[in-house]
């Protein structure tokens, strides 16, 4: 894939769903803070919009890891 047509989606690892009281927050802040680095993880609490195009504008390149809470269809 070239450059021009590649998503930030695309270099996504993980994307994890923070259900309340299920130890979200301890992975989330504790656990994959000790795999990635901080520019690499998003943080992502807001359950709208859910169009493609504006969320991969949200999203910083070097990201690999998406963790909050938001429904699964929003990636």
């Amino acid at each position: 894939m070239n450059n021009s047509s590649a998503s930030v989606l695309d270099s996504i690892e993980i994307i994890s769903i923070h259900l309340p009281k299920t130890a979200g927050s301890t992975f989330g802040r504790i656990i994959l803070q000790q795999i990635y680095s901080p520019e690499q993880i998003y943080y992502d609490y807001e359950s709208l919009p859910v169009k493609v195009k504006v969320v991969q504008e949200k999203i910083p390149s070097p990201t690999k890891v998406i963790h909050g809470h938001f429904a699964a269809i929003k990636y």
